[in-house]
């Protein structure tokens, strides 16, 4: 018998009868393209309760979705409209513009012009609405330029470098991105039949044995790379991985070396770079378990307008990556080339470099393939060490101790990477698709 995890009514199609209408929840939110849904947890009321918090996690991922709103599959309901989104634009000798980004178009917020006296051209940068009115003011401030050519340009994004808002301004930026991720871990916990009392630290359980979700206590981890093997991946994920960007989760348990204890634990992927491990409970006294959930947000033909099946199969997906890393390793040590697309090549090159010089090639290949196996992916950091056997080190462990300027800075990166593969979309793909035809 299902039942509400907030209210606790026994969930029925009517909600007849002191029962509740059965609501069909999206564990990865519907506005950020996650096809994962549970008719089996949440009540219509109860979840329009949180539909305010999750829209306000949502808007966190605007200017991502936005950048690739035309190449996105089909979200189950909701507008695609586009929307209005704030930025800077950075020019040279750094100075910057508040913009407008809509619809493909950048907008500066304050129309402005350039007089170019050598080619006797005004340029006048603005949105179209007002680009006409304020070239009239132009024209008025200097009649000594009234022969001169006027070019109107709306679109200013190729003067500079455009950067959208991700958590300027936004005060509650911290907890809505913690509140959003536990809310995940936590359905996705409860759609695997996990008891709500074996979640303490991201649910309290209320009067008449309803519970709330709560987050001061739950221990929210950033992922860090913690091998040559996981951060070479890491750099190269967008070009590797030929479904980037990804939602991924991993409900798994391990023990944690204090007597019989375990402990239960989500990975959560959002966009192939917002990778985090939410830790559910420390002293788990359940079934094991090891779930995975895998979905990309891109239509397979690139425009969003034909249904496609999103869900994807973790070992293909990871087989896929661990072949186009290969190629890109074999090739690299023929040529001491790297597909000149990849973000960050010079990093690339002198992780191989010190990685082989240090464990020798075959060594580093054998951590490839332990970081991409199914078993240890986002769960074990697997360290070879010549003849030896494997050690195989608890991934949340070792990233609850990192220091946090290491973490920032990584996570820093990743942002980075998807911004630039949302901006450079066509060139990405076009020289992804030439790695599998090798």
């Amino acid at each position: 018998m299902d039942t509400c995890y907030v209210c606790r009514k026994t969930l029925t199609d009517d909600g007849a009868n002191g029962t509740a209408k059965r609501h069909k929840e999206h564990i990865i939110h519907n506005g950020i393209y996650g096809k994962l849904k549970s008719s089996t947890i949440l009540c219509e009321q109860c979840g329009g309760l949180y539909s305010k918090n999750d829209a306000k996690f949502v808007e966190l991922f605007s200017g991502f979705i936005e950048l690739l709103r035309e190449k996105l599959i089909n979200k189950d309901h909701g507008s695609t409209n586009a929307k209005r989104l704030k930025g800077f634009l950075y020019l040279p000798e750094d100075e910057k513009k508040d913009i407008e980004f809509f619809d493909g178009k950048t907008y500066p917020i304050t129309p402005y012009y350039e007089i170019d006296t050598d080619n006797k051209v005004i340029k006048i940068y603005g949105h179209k609405k007002r680009i006409i009115q304020y070239q009239n003011v132009v024209k008025k401030e200097h009649q000594e330029y009234n022969d001169y050519a006027v070019e109107l340009c709306e679109d200013i994004s190729t003067l500079g470098t455009v950067g959208l808002f991700f958590s300027e301004g936004n005060a509650e930026f911290n907890m809505t991105f913690r509140e959003g991720l536990c809310k995940i871990a936590t359905e996705f916990a409860l759609d695997c039949n996990v008891r709500i009392e074996d979640m303490p630290y991201t649910l309290k359980k209320g009067e008449n044995n309803t519970a709330i979700l709560k987050t001061e206590s739950a221990m929210v981890v950033p992922y860090m790379p913690h091998s040559a093997a996981e951060m070479t991946i890491a750099l190269m994920e967008d070009y590797v991985d030929q479904k980037y960007p990804l939602h991924k989760l991993r409900l798994y348990t391990e023990t944690t070396g204090v007597d019989d204890c375990r402990s239960l634990v989500c990975y959560i992927e959002l966009f192939s770079t917002f990778k985090y491990f939410v830790l559910l409970n420390d002293d788990y006294k359940g079934n094991d378990i090891d779930k995975w959930y895998c979905q990309t947000i891109i239509s397979e033909d690139n425009l969003g307008s034909n249904p496609v099946k999103p869900f994807l199969d973790i070992k293909t997906v990871l087989k896929e990556m661990r072949d186009r890393t290969y190629i890109i390793l074999s090739t690299y040590i023929k040529t001491k080339k790297l597909p000149e697309v990849l973000f960050d090549t010079k990093s690339i090159s002198r992780i191989i470099e010190d990685t082989i010089a240090e464990e020798g090639l075959e060594q580093f290949t054998r951590e490839i393939l332990g970081h991409l196996s199914v078993d240890n992916y986002m769960k074990t950091t697997v360290y070879h060490y010549e003849d030896a056997e494997p050690s195989f080190i608890s991934l949340i462990g070792q990233c609850h101790k990192t220091p946090i300027d290491k973490a920032r800075y990584y996570t820093f990166f990743k942002f980075n990477q998807l911004d630039r593969f949302c901006w450079n979309y066509n060139k990405i793909i076009e020289a992804r698709n030439k790695l599998s035809m090798v």
